[in-house]
């Protein structure tokens, strides 16, 4: 399950910069787009270290060009804002090295880019640096208190106060912390177990990573503390795939199928640069999913034999989706995309699949990124899944 709604991943603003280019020094004003909506953020929408942060660079643009020539001073906050507009797309594309880097620049011409040292706390945090990510939102929150900022320090503080206790085994493309007062497991199973989930999976959608996962595998008991999920939500992904360990009656063919499910969502989040809708993911999480494990099909096939189905516009619309609350509609949602992914693969190929998660990246919602890739209209793609049932 992907928590796609409380992700803090879920939107990175990306803001409007002002750039020095030539030799002549010309400034020109840019407007980035938004990454996350595909538009530029509507001024209600911005944060308020957004707003303050753009008001800076305009000060000192104005105050370059009014006054003298040879005494004015090369703006600094333009060049830093684009220097964090520079690291929000390696973020997307989960090139954290590159982002750090970018960031650490930014945040050298100007010590008052809270947003740079917010996404520094951020990339910092999905690399399991808890202690840095700390300080790094912690400065932001000085610099500009939010209640996303609280957020993500209390959130990150009870996490580290359970993860305390979690041993660490590091592997090519993961990191590893697990429960193990129980020895159900040792480190070396989960790397095996893992690295044999991310084969597969990289075969499927002849993909790799080019950066570590965080696995976390707590106690049920802490698992069910963190996730603040329903009961019947068994795993998560929220920029890290967390699921409890040992949980009673829990066999290794579960664990393994829940693993496939989870590590997937890592694979959807890279593909399509973390702009995947909810549809797709879990559709292609449950994909892997059933082929360690079959799933339970009865209330799908129960909703296809009394006309129950949702509409295809209506499980690609993340709002409609986000308002389903009771188990039977949500295990009809899973099932439904499931069988949808299944479809798509057997008359397109995973191929066609990934160029869809590719047209997510571009900015393209679900009716364009199909009619872009599949040539064929949602209606219409109803229509073909709906005659093979």
């Amino acid at each position: 399950m992907t928590s796609a709604w409380k992700n803090l991943l879920a939107h990175i603003p990306v803001i409007e910069a002002g750039k020095i280019q030539g030799f002549a020094g010309m400034i020109i004003l840019l407007l980035v787009f938004s990454i996350g909506s595909g538009d530029a953020l509507a001024a209600d929408e911005k944060t308020d270290a957004q707003k303050s942060l753009e008001r800076r660079q305009k000060v000192e643009l104005l105050s370059f060009f009014l006054k003298d020539p040879s005494e004015a001073e090369v703006p600094t906050t333009p060049m830093s804002v684009e220097l964090y507009n520079k690291a929000v797309g390696h973020m997307r594309k989960s090139e954290y090295d590159l982002a750090k880097d970018a960031l650490l620049e930014a945040i050298a011409l100007d010590e008052e880019n809270a947003l740079a040292y917010e996404l520094l706390g951020d990339i910092e945090y999905l690399q399991q640096n808890m202690a840095s990510a700390k300080e790094n939102y912690q400065v932001a929150y000085n610099l500009q208190p939010s209640k996303d900022l609280k957020e993500k320090i209390s959130k990150l503080r009870k996490e580290t106060k359970i993860e305390r206790s979690l041993s660490t085994y590091r592997e090519k493309n993961f990191i590893i912390k697990y429960h193990d007062s129980e020895q159900n497991y040792e480190g070396f199973e989960l790397r095996e177990l893992l690295r044999n989930v991310y084969r597969d999976i990289s075969e499927d959608f002849a993909y790799y990573f080019n950066h570590k996962v965080v696995v976390l595998l707590y106690d049920y008991a802490d698992y069910r503390k963190i996730s603040e999920a329903p009961h019947w939500v068994a795993g998560f992904y929220d920029g890290k795939v967390r699921m409890p360990i040992n949980a009673r009656g829990y066999t290794d063919t579960q664990l393994r199928a829940l693993t496939a499910h989870e590590v997937t969502h890592a694979f959807v989040a890279a593909m399509s640069e973390m702009k995947a809708p909810i549809w797709i993911h879990e559709g292609l999480a449950q994909y892997e999913e059933n082929k360690v494990k079959p799933l339970d099909m009865s209330v799908f096939e129960s909703a296809v034999s009394s006309g129950r189905l949702f509409p295809l516009m209506q499980i690609m619309s993340q709002g409609s989706v986000m308002q389903l609350r009771d188990p039977v509609s949500v295990t009809l949602f899973y099932r439904q995309v499931f069988h949808l992914i299944s479809f798509l693969e057997d008359r397109y190929g995973m191929f066609r699949i990934k160029k869809i998660l590719e047209a997510f990246a571009a900015g393209k919602n679900s009716d364009e990124a199909i009619r872009s890739v599949l040539r064929i209209s949602v209606d219409r793609l109803e229509r073909e899944w709906k005659e093979t049932l």
